[in-house]
């Protein structure tokens, strides 16, 4: 495809300079000049195409099982918040699972993933197809009107305009009375999503000969980045089946129960499950500034094995999901900061970090 895209340029760019060499004084110089601009300016779209999103190796898995993966949607009992006709809420989501026929059923964890603010399910496919590759189960969700895009009943559905403009000017520093109401509404919406999911999965895990079938009910984790590491974060904390949560970057939204005097009112109860939570350095060094991460940072100082953190050095909010190969600009423009460590090291970093926590939980 990319050569495609560098053909096409080549292509336009040498018309362009074909016609600058062609030029003649005459009745036809305006169209020539129209001609070379247009060329140009063509050109510029394959290769901006190149530039943004440059050839790139895949992550190798280290699992032995064979997997494969399909896209599914779901229709959950519950009002979409982004139409106005009272419509069920509908979500797709992509499964990845192995496809070895000695894996018996109901024997692999199932591994909910959840992606960031203006994420989109495919976030993290590296991840995926490495904890497939040991045996795992990974449905990771599209949260239709909060993803970039997703596919509902054949049409692409893209982020919605409001949600956008509400994440985008959301600062618990300076306003934590309306970041208090945004998270709740944004918990609700992508905590209810996970639910549903978990809630179909098992059921379905019961009776239906598929890659349902694979997946042992009572060994379940949730892993979301950002946003929705919060929304994991929560649905660790609300539901009772679930084993481990992973947290990339992300805080205790579910957490806060209120504002008094600009501060926020935490939970007092303990978090009930084991947690991974991973930082860059887009986050590390405000865990104590960041009125939203202050549980973050209190539980940097918990001696307790069930409380994991790992800060990864040379990385930023973006280095931490697949984008950090797909498009190393967009990475470096997006998080703020240039990467000092390389897609492959940062994500083959998460993969095995995320890999341990779970085996020792759910295995």
């Amino acid at each position: 495809m990319w050569y495609l895209f560098l053909c096409v340029a080549f292509v336009l760019l040498a018309s362009g300079f074909f016609l600058i060499v062609r030029r003649k004084k005459g009745s036809h110089i305006r169209l020539k000049t129209l001609g070379i601009v247009v060329s140009f300016i063509l050109a510029i779209v394959p290769l901006s195409i190149v530039i943004l999103f440059p050839p790139h190796k895949t992550i190798p898995t280290t699992g032995n099982f064979a997997y494969t993966h399909t896209t599914v949607q779901y229709e959950e009992n519950r009002i979409e918040t982004y139409k106005d006709d009272r419509s069920n809420r509908k979500i797709s989501a992509i499964i990845y699972y192995p496809t070895d026929n000695e894996i018996e059923g109901n024997t692999c964890p199932l591994v909910v993933f959840s992606h960031g603010g203006m994420g989109y399910a495919k976030s993290n496919v590296s991840l995926y197809e490495e904890l497939a590759s040991h045996g795992y189960v990974v449905i990771s969700i599209d949260h239709t009107y909060q993803a970039l895009w997703t596919k509902i009943d054949g049409k692409t559905v893209y982020i919605n305009s409001s949600y956008m403009k509400d994440l985008n000017a959301e600062d618990a520093n300076l306003d934590p009375q309306n970041s208090y109401e945004k998270y709740a509404e944004w918990m609700d919406i992508r905590m209810g999503d996970i639910d549903y999911v978990i809630d179909y999965a098992k059921e379905q895990a019961a009776k239906e000969n598929s890659f349902y079938k694979l997946i042992h009910t009572n060994k379940i984790a949730v892993i979301g980045h950002s946003l929705c590491g919060s929304a994991a974060l929560g649905t660790g904390r609300a539901r009772t089946d679930i084993s481990a949560v992973i947290a990339l970057e992300a805080p205790f939204m579910y957490d806060i129960i209120g504002v008094r005097d600009d501060d926020f009112i935490w939970r007092s109860e303990p978090y009930p499950v084991p947690v991974l939570g991973i930082y860059t350095d887009s986050s590390y060094s405000h865990l104590n500034d960041w009125k939203q991460y202050a549980e973050n940072a209190d539980l940097l100082d918990r001696q307790d094995s069930d409380v994991q953190s790992i800060y990864i050095e040379g990385c930023n909010h973006f280095s931490i999901t697949d984008l950090s190969l797909t498009s190393p600009i967009l990475t470096r423009i997006l998080g703020g900061t240039s990467p000092k460590i390389t897609a492959e090291e940062s994500l083959k970093t998460i993969n095995e970090a995320c890999l341990m926590f779970l085996d020792s939980y759910l295995k």
